[in-house]
């Protein structure tokens, strides 16, 4: 799964903040719903990028397809949490 971070925002795996976290590998089953995806970064898009890049983390959001990959768009810190 992709992680774009947008400003603050990132690409990242997504998982539902009242559901299990669910592996980023399963997202795609996911696309449209809000849910908590753990995953490793394999990609970020701010001007901070690359910190993240390579870690474990759980990212809360929306899954959205993007290139026929499953993504979520990072608005805020909070929706991160490392591993």
């Amino acid at each position: 799964m992709r992680i774009a971070w947008i400003g603050l925002a990132a690409a990242l795996v997504a998982t539902s903040a009242q559901a299990a976290v669910i592996p980023a590998a399963e997202a795609s089953a996911h696309v449209s719903q809000s849910e908590t995806v753990e995953g490793v970064v394999s990609e970020v898009h701010t001007a901070r990028s690359g910190k993240a890049t390579g870690k474990t983390v759980d990212v809360t959001g929306v899954i959205k397809e993007y290139q026929g990959r499953p993504e979520v768009i990072v608005t805020s810190r909070s929706q991160i949490r490392t591993n």
